[in-house]
């Protein structure tokens, strides 16, 4: 019994490992609506739309969702740092912004799963115990 306690706390701390891992932290222009921060700056807030990041599986948003306004250009910015025409595709909010992990609802499900599976092996156990 005294085993399967063990192993059960292992990976339960394994479990929420996997979901308190390292946050990625971007400086940048984030366009909220597509939860993607763009991170090479021509000058004057105006930003590569080839230089991006997305936001990883595990976490929910951005954080802060707001600043200063910036600019995604259309295209890719010329030699100067310029965006040709003054095309811009989409307009965000300029900083630093950190990933934000998804809140422990989502562990739930697993979590209840996993203390039910003990349960049922702790009474099974002591049903057995019991028997003999």
């Amino acid at each position: 019994m005294k085993n399967a306690v063990s192993i059960f706390c292992l990976c339960l701390l394994s479990f929420f490992g996997l979901k308190t891992r390292a946050q990625g932290t971007y400086a940048g222009c984030l366009v909220v609506g597509e939860q993607r921060v763009y991170t090479f700056d021509g000058g004057g807030s105006v930003y590569d739309p080839d230089y991006s990041v997305d936001l990883s599986p595990n976490y929910c948003s951005w954080s802060p969702t707001s600043g200063t306004v910036c600019n995604i250009c259309d295209g890719p910015l010329n030699g100067g740092g310029n965006c040709p025409g003054h095309h811009y595709q989409a307009q965000g909010v300029e900083g630093f912004f950190t990933m934000l992990a998804c809140p422990i609802d989502d562990c739930l499900l697993p979590l209840v799963l996993a203390l039910a599976g003990l349960g049922a092996f702790s009474v099974f156990k002591a049903s057995l115990l019991a028997v003999n």
